[in-house]
């Protein structure tokens, strides 16, 4: 009886095949980790906030209708994180201890960025008034106030701190899509505060101290790298 049984389950098994977990193992299924998704959205909403395309944005937000600024600049910097992410999704094909090289000079480097980084002089400001004019011209309609902000964010953070940082933070397995999500959401809370309390919040909080923040931040991100690098 015993071993009509086995019999009987060994056939099962060779027509069904091995349980749906087994059949699984090895896929790549996209996890989502709220705390990534929190400490990305931290980091770069820190790291955006005194960024030149936040001072547009804030500038847009005081001269036109907020809501076709948001749209603009929320679906620029949207384009942004999918774009960094594909990028980290790349890095991450590497074999691991080329990968984690990678991702630790992008840290270290976007920390030095950081450190070194000015903040946006008044002067600066009354020239990005000026280009806002410039661009908007004429027609003040919603369509083209959108239009104007999405352009802005799209031509200004090729290659800014918080695309490497994303790109960087996606770089390390399992995260991209939660990363994707963190960099998004601070980056459209960056819009939001620009367009509304924006002004307030830099004359309170200097420009400087969200800087060291995000480079910090970022230094310890390379910490973590490097490790991995010599014991992966």
């Amino acid at each position: 009886m015993v071993q009509t049984t086995s019999g009987i389950g060994a056939r099962k098994i060779a027509l069904h095949g091995p349980p749906a977990k087994a059949r699984t193992r090895g896929t790549y299924a996209p996890e989502v980790h709220p705390l990534v998704i929190l400490t990305t959205a931290v980091v770069i909403l820190v790291a955006e906030l005194p960024d030149k395309s936040m001072f547009v944005v804030l500038v847009l937000g005081t001269r036109f209708s907020r809501i076709p600024v948001m749209v603009g600049a929320a679906a620029g910097f949207a384009v942004h994180v999918v774009i960094a992410v594909l990028g980290g999704r790349l890095i991450s094909l590497l074999p691991h201890r080329a990968a984690a090289g990678i991702v630790a000079v992008m840290f270290l480097a976007g920390a030095i960025w950081m450190f070194r980084m000015h903040p946006e002089a008044d002067g600066d400001l009354v020239e990005e008034e000026a280009e806002v004019e410039a661009r908007v011209g004429s027609s003040h309609s919603p369509l083209r106030i959108a239009g104007v902000a999405f352009g802005f964010v799209f031509l200004s953070e090729w290659g800014d701190i918080t695309q490497l940082a994303t790109a960087s933070m996606a770089a390390q397995p399992g995260r991209a899509l939660s990363v994707g999500i963190g960099a998004t959401l601070g980056l459209w809370t960056a819009v939001l505060l620009a367009v509304t309390v924006g002004g307030t919040l830099l004359r309170r909080l200097p420009p400087r101290i969200f800087h060291r923040i995000a480079a910090t931040a970022l230094l310890i991100f390379a910490a973590i790298s490097s490790v991995a690098l010599v014991h992966g």
